[in-house]
């Protein structure tokens, strides 16, 4: 067995989780490899060290491998992350034993222009800063399953999984998705009408977001920006066949954990 360690170093709590995750490695006689984001080195389980955007930093090595992710949390929200600093040595121990559950998370697939963008929490299609000879408002036709549902006017739309419900969706107005719900959720950005509201759709539907006006926008997949789009530009979005596969916490209750991060 080989694990992949990933850490944030700019996180205060890194350097300390990182020395206590080695140590128990060490201890097990467990083969460890410190990797990067685009590390081509194959390992069987992954150990990522930071808040949710560190974790989201990794989707792409996660997709590749399709290995099991254990997530100890050094950051302030730490929604993603299942487990505690405090629990670091356990979780480690507990997951090398087999004694921990695992759940699968499906992940946003956006393909456009030749390419494919994997995501775990949300794809993002949205106007940029605009130039003196683009239009300032967005407009875009978006279909699911082959039919127009919403001709939008506004900064853009936003599709989320069940974990990204709690992130920049909820922010626009959308709704929570509770565990297990197989459901996409696309939400509006700054709309400009009175029927601004998120329609939830089950994950074997298609998507597809047209730009249909001249104004600068992009691609943004799990907050990080990947492509500019055009006039005419279309973005397929759709369950991936790939996947992420994360170590549970069976101690925290979700909804314990809901009212405890946003309060």
């Amino acid at each position: 067995m080989k694990v992949g360690i990933y850490s944030n170093p700019t996180k205060e709590k890194s350097a300390g989780i990182t020395e206590k995750v080695i140590s128990v490695l060490k201890e097990s006689g467990i083969e460890f490899a410190i990797i990067s984001e685009n590390s081509p080195e194959k390992t069987d389980m992954l150990i990522v060290i930071g808040g949710d955007g560190t974790i989201l930093k990794v989707v792409d090595y996660i997709a590749k491998y399709d290995v099991p992710v254990l997530t100890l949390n050094a950051g302030k929200l730490g929604f993603l992350a299942e487990f505690s600093d405090k629990e670091a040595e356990y979780a480690v121990k507990a997951a090398i034993n087999g004694e921990l559950k695992t759940e699968t998370a499906p992940l946003i697939e956006a393909n456009f222009s030749g390419k494919s963008y994997y995501a775990l929490n949300e794809v993002v299609i949205q106007r940029l800063v605009a130039s003196d000879s683009s239009e300032k408002t967005l407009k875009l036709n978006i279909a699911i399953k082959g039919k127009t549902v919403e001709n939008l006017k506004g900064d853009g739309v936003i599709i989320a999984t069940q974990k990204g419900s709690t992130a920049y969706s909820l922010s626009a107005g959308g709704t929570i998705l509770s565990p297990g719900t197989d459901c996409f959720e696309l939400s509006p950005i700054c709309s400009h009408s009175f029927n601004n509201r998120s329609i939830v759709y089950p994950t074997e539907y298609t998507c597809t977001v047209k730009i249909t006006n001249d104004c600068k926008s992009g691609i943004i997949v799990d907050g990080i920006f990947v492509t500019e789009t055009t006039e005419n530009s279309v973005v397929e979005i759709k369950k991936s066949s790939k996947k992420a596969i994360f170590y549970k916490n069976e101690k925290v209750d979700y909804y314990e954990k809901l009212f405890m991060k946003m309060k």
